[in-house]
């Protein structure tokens, strides 16, 4: 995990973490992204089989292709995204309004 953190901290962005599942142990991260550059270092670091959803704009790698879309920062599909029962949501930290963020958080 330690190399996810100096990835994502390097790159200055903002990770909301949610709250885990109810049920026994959780297991590997269910990661949200919310930008296509994200989607694309999240896939590149190995991490894309914890990845259940992701922006409207996400569209490489090709693996990407069946990963479930919540729509956009500005519009997202609130009900979509707790459907996947997300651990972790990595956003692009300048490139989201801090509303969407404080959303997020909650």
């Amino acid at each position: 995990m330690s190399i996810w953190r100096t990835c994502i901290y390097s790159l200055t962005l903002t990770l909301v973490g949610a709250a885990a599942p109810a049920g026994p142990a959780a297991g590997a991260p269910r990661i949200i992204s919310l930008s296509p550059h994200i989607t694309e270092l999240l896939f590149a670091a190995g991490a894309g089989d914890s990845v259940v959803g992701v922006d409207d704009s996400s569209d490489y790698p090709a693996a990407v292709a069946g990963v479930a879309r919540v729509g956009e920062v500005e519009a997202l599909d609130v009900e979509g995204l707790l459907k996947l029962k997300p651990t972790l949501i990595v956003l692009w930290d300048s490139g989201t309004p801090a509303r969407r963020k404080a959303e997020l958080e909650r």
